[in-house]
């Protein structure tokens, strides 16, 4: 529902979906599998290299995908110096100790809400306009996430 909006079922939109789609499974799969996991290095000291073998990975299919980078100003220059360490590397750490102290259903609850949250967000701050479909989105994830509340606290 909160996709809706701009789905097409043709060309690059399909491929879009399928691979958000897609990345929903590796969280759901991650959520689990940290969870199970014993590890002996912390997700704080991972994350740079995870990072560093994530962009050597992806630039060359970036490259390929979408042509040869332009040049970076000043201003790309510094959001990539905040998207980086804080909203990459930090944000990636806190959800892998949470993950690590939070039963994985809590875990996906939680994450369920980030779009959520997202739209309110960019409509209050950005003044994006709400149209029924989204608020729909938003209504349906919310029961969603209410109704595995109520069953995980009646069992």
């Amino acid at each position: 529902m909160i996709a809706s909006p701009s789905f097409a079922v043709v060309g690059r939109q399909t491929l879009a979906y399928a691979m958000l789609m897609g990345a929903a499974t590796a969280w759901a799969v991650t959520i689990v599998t940290v969870r199970a996991h014993r590890f002996t290095s912390s997700a704080l000291s991972l994350a740079p290299w995870q990072m560093l073998i994530a962009a050597i990975l992806l630039l060359p299919i970036a490259i390929f995908a979408e042509g040869a980078t332009p040049a970076i100003s000043p201003l790309g220059a510094a959001t990539l110096v905040y998207v980086a360490p804080v909203a990459t590397a930090f944000a990636y750490w806190a959800v892998v100790e949470a993950g690590r102290r939070f039963a994985a259903s809590t875990m996906s609850m939680a994450l369920l809400a980030t779009p959520s949250v997202g739209l309110v967000i960019s409509a209050w701050v950005l003044n994006e306009p709400i149209n029924a479909s989204l608020v729909a989105g938003v209504a349906l994830t919310a029961t969603g996430i209410r109704l595995t509340i109520a069953t995980t606290r009646s069992r």
